[in-house]
C-alpha cells in the first residue's frame, strides 16, 4: 500500500506488479523444468567396498545384496495449494493498490491548487512510498529450500523429514507427530529441491502481504505514529504469531477501501488458511486470534459481521488441509498430537542468560503496564471490547514469548524481543490514553484533543524506549561487539531481494540432495550402510534423519521421529507401539546417539530404545552409526525388578548391585509443585542432573530429564555411544563400564519447584548366552 501522495508512482507500481501476477498465474500449471528436482549425477547403485568400522568389522558383501533404488516420492507438485497462494498474493498486490488509489483520490483536489513546491513534495512522497512498499516487501521475502542442504546436523534433519513427509504423502498427526503440518516445509531454510513453485508463491505471497499489512495498519494508527510499523519491518520482517495479531487489528477495523474489502477477507483467509497447515503454532495463535474477532463483533451486536470476518478462515483452512493431501478426518488427530508434543517442549528448555531473561522480563512488564493503563482509562460501554483487543495482542504476545523461551538462546529469545515493539505499536489501537494522564499534563493552551495527543505520544515513547533499549542492549551485551549488533536485525532479511528476482527466472529450480557439496557429501556418506539396507524400509534413532535422506535409503519414520520431542511417556508410548506392530515397525533401525544439551545418552526414546537393546541385534557400524534388524532368536522383554523406593531424597546416592551380561533399567517418578508447575507454564521448568558412579570409579554427569524417565530407560552398563552397545550385544567377552551408584537432584537454584523425594525403581533383563550371539564376524 502507497503513502497519500503518490498517485503519479501508481503505473510504476502497476508495471512491477501485472508481470509478478502473470508468473503467479502461471504457477497453476503443473510442475514444470523450472520446479523439477537437478539431474542426479549419482548411480542408482552404491557399490562400496567393506571396511572396518570402530568397534566390530563389516560383513562380506555378497552377490545377494540388492541394488540401492531412490525412494520414489509420491507427491511431486500440490497444484490445489497454490490456489490460496495466489489469492494470498493478489490481495498482497491490489489491496496495496486499491489502498494507494483511495488516498491518491484525495491529494488529487491538493494537486490541483498546489505550487511547484508542493508538487515537487507530492512526487516525492510518491516515490518514497513505492520505495517503502518494494523494500518492506523485499525484507519480507524468503523461499524455503533457496540453499538446500546446508549441514549434516539435527537442525536440517527434523526439515528435510518434513518435505520428505509432504513428497510421500504421509499424514500428519498419524504417521508424522511434530509441531509442523503438512506444508511445513514452505518455511523452512533447508529443502530437498521439491515444491518449487508452492515454495516461490508461498515466499511472494508472504512478502506481499507484509507490505499490505504494513500500510493497512499504518492508516489505522494516529497519524504520528503511521511510520514506526513500517520503521520496524525495515530492520526485521516480524514473526508469524506477530501477523495473526495484525491481521485481527485489521479484521476489527472498518475497511479503508470498500473496493477491496472482500479481497481482504478472502485474501487474508487464504494466507491464514496456510500458515495453518504450516505450524501447530499458527493454529493456536490464529484461532485464538479468529475467536477475540467474533467475540468482538458479538459485543458490539453485528453477529452477521462475526461470520463474514471468521466463517471464510475455517473453510479455507480446512479446504487447505486436504488440498495439501491430508484426510479430513486427520485433521483432529494432527491438532491433538501437536498438543501433546507442544505441551512436551518444556523438556528440552535451556535457561536464558541473565541478561537477555532481564531485558524481555521488561520488555514484557512494559507491555502489560501499558495495556493496564489503556483498559483503566477505557469507560465502561467499551471496557470489554477493548479488553477483547487487548487480550488479543497479549494473548499472542505471550506465544511469542513462550516461543522464545523455548530454548533460552539468543536466537529463540530475540523471536519475542523483536516483536515487543511492534507489540506496542498495535497496543495504541487497542486502547485510548488514560484520562488522570492527560490531567497530569494540562498546562497547555492547546486543547484537551492537543493534550490527549501529547499524552499518547509522551506513553508510547516511554515504552517504545524501553523495548528498543533492552532489545539493542542485550544484543549488544550477548555479543560483545557493537557491529555484530548492528549487524544482526539486517541480517535478517539480507540477500531477499536476489532470492525474490531468481524466482522470476524461468530455469528457476531449488538445489536437492544431488547437489551438495563436496564436504557435506563426503560426511554424509554411508555407503556400507545404504548397501546392507538396499530397498528395504529404515528408520534413524534418535536426531540424525539427515543421513537417511541424503543416502536415498527407504526412510520409514516412526511417529515422534526425533526422539527429543518424545517430551512425555504417552508419546514415548506411541513410537514403542510403532515397532510393536507388525504393520508399521521398519525392516531396519539406524541408532545413532546424539541426544541433545548432554542428557543420558539413553533417556531420549527411552522405551524404544529399551526395546532395541532386548529384542534387535546389531548387523554393522559405520561412523558412529549401528544397523539394527529385529533378533529372531530374542526371548520376550521380561524385567525383573530388583530395587525400589518410594520416598528418596534428592542428592543421596542410590547403590545398587551390577552383574556382567544384564541390563538395568531406571524409572523415575517425580512431582512438580504449585510454584514449579506455574514457573513451567509461564516461563520454564528447571532440569535435573544425574550422576553415575562407575565400577572404575569415575563418576559421570549427565543431564537428566525427569518426564522422559518415567518410563524407564537403560542405566547400566553405561553406553556412551551407539558402537559400544553393539559391541557389547554381538561380543559376549566385550567388557563395558557397570553403574553400581546414581544420584538425582535438581540443577542449582530449582529445587523449590520439585518436591523433596521421588519414586524410582531398578528393573534387570539377563541375556542368556545363546541369545547373544557374535552376529557380526571378529
Amino acid at each position: 500500500m502507497l503513502p497519500k501522495a503518490c498517485h503519479s508512482q501508481t503505473p510504476h507500481l502497476l508495471r512491477f506488479a501485472l508481470p509478478l501476477i502473470a508468473v503467479v498465474l502461471l504457477g497453476l500449471l503443473p510442475e514444470g523444468a523450472q520446479s523439477a528436482s537437478p539431474p542426479t549425477s549419482q548411480p542408482e547403485e552404491v557399490v562400496a567396498t567393506p571396511q572396518q568400522g570402530s568397534a566390530v568389522q563389516a560383513p562380506a558383501a555378497t552377490a545377494t545384496t540388492p541394488a540401492i533404488t531412490k525412494s520414489t516420492p509420491k507427491v511431486a507438485s500440490l497444484p490445489w495449494v497454490r490456489v490460496p497462494l495466489v489469492l494470498a498474493l493478489l490481495l498482497g498486490v491490489l489491496g496495496s493498490l486499491a489502498l494507494g488509489w483511495t488516498s491518491t483520490r484525495k491529494l488529487a483536489l491538493a494537486w490541483k491548487g498546489a505550487s511547484t513546491r508542493g508538487r515537487v513534495g507530492i512526487l516525492a512522497k510518491g516515490f518514497a512510498g513505492m520505495v517503502l512498499w518494494l523494500s518492506i516487501a523485499s525484507h519480507a521475502f524468503d523461499i524455503a529450500g533457496y540453499h538446500g542442504l546446508v549441514a549434516i546436523d539435527l537442525e536440517r534433519s527434523w526439515q528435510q523429514v518434513l518435505e520428505y513427509a509432504a513428497a510421500h504423502g504421509l499424514s500428519f498427526g498419524g504417521q508424522i507427530i511434530y509441531t509442523y503440518g503438512p506444508l511445513g516445509f514452505l518455511t523452512t531454510e533447508s529443502g530437498l529441491g521439491g515444491f518449487a513453485t508452492e515454495r516461490a508463491l508461498f515466499g511472494w505471497a508472504s512478502a506481499t502481504v507484509a507490505a499490505y499489512l504494513a500500510f493497512r495498519v499504518a492508516f489505522i494508527l494516529p497519524k504520528q505514529y503511521r511510520y514506526l510499523p513500517w520503521a520496524w519491518l525495515l530492520l526485521s520482517p516480524g514473526t508469524e504469531v506477530m501477523t495473526a495479531a495484525t491481521v485481527g487489528v485489521v479484521l476489527m477495523s472498518p475497511p479503508r477501501s470498500v473496493v477491496v474489502a472482500g479481497l481482504e477477507v478472502l485474501g487474508l483467509a487464504a494466507y491464514g488458511a496456510i500458515m495453518f497447515s504450516c505450524k501447530f503454532t499458527n493454529v493456536v495463535a490464529w484461532s485464538g486470534m479468529l475467536g477475540a474477532v467474533a467475540l468482538y463483533y458479538l459485543l458490539c451486536g453485528q453477529w452477521k459481521s462475526a461470520l463474514v470476518k471468521v466463517v471464510p478462515f475455517g473453510v479455507l483452512g480446512i479446504a487447505v488441509w486436504v488440498f495439501s493431501g491430508q484426510q479430513l478426518s486427520g485433521l483432529p488427530l494432527y491438532i491433538s498430537n501437536a498438543l501433546k508434543i507442544s505441551g512436551g517442549y518444556d523438556t528440552m528448555s535451556i535457561p536464558a542468560p541473565a541478561g537477555l531473561l532481564f531485558a524481555a522480563v521488561t520488555a514484557a512488564v512494559a507491555l502489560i503496564l501499558l495495556s493496564l493503563a489503556g483498559l483503566w482509562a477505557s469507560p465502561w460501554p467499551q471496557k470489554l471490547r477493548n479488553l477483547v483487543k487487548v487480550l488479543m495482542i497479549l494473548g499472542c504476545a505471550f506465544i511469542s514469548w513462550k516461543h522464545g523461551f523455548v530454548r533460552g538462546d539468543m536466537g529463540h529469545v530475540f523471536l519475542f524481543l523483536w516483536v515487543a515493539a511492534p507489540y506496542v505499536i498495535l497496543l495504541l489501537w487497542a486502547c485510548p490514553v488514560p484520562a488522570w494522564l492527560v490531567s497530569l499534563s494540562c498546562n497547555s493552551p492547546s486543547g484537551a484533543g492537543n493534550e490527549v495527543r501529547l499524552v499518547r505520544a509522551r506513553l508510547t515513547t516511554v515504552a517504545l524506549v524501553v523495548v528498543v533499549v533492552c532489545t539493542l542492549g542485550s544484543m549488544l551485551v550477548y555479543t560483545g561487539n557493537p557491529a555484530v549488533s548492528l549487524r544482526i536485525p539486517f541480517s535478517l532479511s539480507r540477500g531477499a531481494h536476489r532470492k525474490a528476482l531468481a524466482t522470476l527466472s524461468p530455469d528457476f529450480r531449488l538445489p536437492g540432495v544431488a547437489d551438495l557439496n563436496p564436504t557435506l557429501r563426503a560426511e554424509a556418506d554411508l555407503p556400507n550402510l545404504t548397501k546392507m539396507v538396499g530397498t528395504e524400509t529404515v528408520d534413524v534413532i534418535t536426531n540424525t534423519q539427515v543421513w537417511a535422506v541424503a543416502n536415498h535409503m527407504n526412510y520409514a519414520p516412526r511417529p515422534i521421529f526425533q526422539g527429543y520431542a518424545a517430551g512425555s511417556p504417552e508419546l514415548q508410548r506411541m513410537n514403542l507401539a510403532h515397532y510393536l506392530s507388525p504393520a508399521t515397525k521398519p525392516r531396519y533401525a539406524l541408532l545413532h546417539l546424539g541426544p541433545i544439551d548432554g542428557r543420558h545418552p539413553w533417556l531420549e526414546d527411552a522405551p524404544l530404545l529399551l526395546h532395541l537393546a532386548t529384542r534387535w541385534r546389531p548387523l554393522w557400524e559405520d561412523r558412529g552409526f549401528v544397523l539394527l534388524e529385529e533378533d529372531p532368536n530374542a526371548r520376550e522383554s521380561t524385567w525383573t525388578k530388583v530395587k525400589s523406593s518410594k520416598s528418596t531424597p534428592w542428592g543421596k546416592w542410590v547403590k545398587f548391585v551390577s552383574e556382567p551380561g544384564r541390563l538395568l533399567s531406571l524409572r523415575v517418578e517425580t512431582l512438580r509443585t504449585g510454584y514449579g508447575r506455574l514457573k513451567r507454564f509461564l516461563y520454564q521448568g528447571t532440569q535435573c542432573e544425574i550422576t553415575l558412579r562407575l565400577d572404575t570409579g569415575e563418576e559421570v554427569k549427565r543431564t537428566f530429564v525427569p518426564e522422559l524417565a518415567a518410563e524407564g530407560f537403560l542405566v547400566s552398563p553405561f553406553f556412551p555411544a551407539a558402537p559400544h552397545f553393539a559391541e557389547w550385544r554381538s561380543n559376549p567377552a566385550f567388557s563395558s563400564p557397570q553403574v553400581v551408584a546414581f544420584k538425582l537432584a535438581p540443577v542449582a537454584g530449582g529445587e523449590a519447584e520439585f518436591i523433596p523425594t521421588f519414586k524410582y525403581q531398578l528393573s534387570a533383563y539377563k541375556y542368556h548366552m545363546k541369545a547373544r550371539p557374535a552376529v557380526l564376524p571378529q
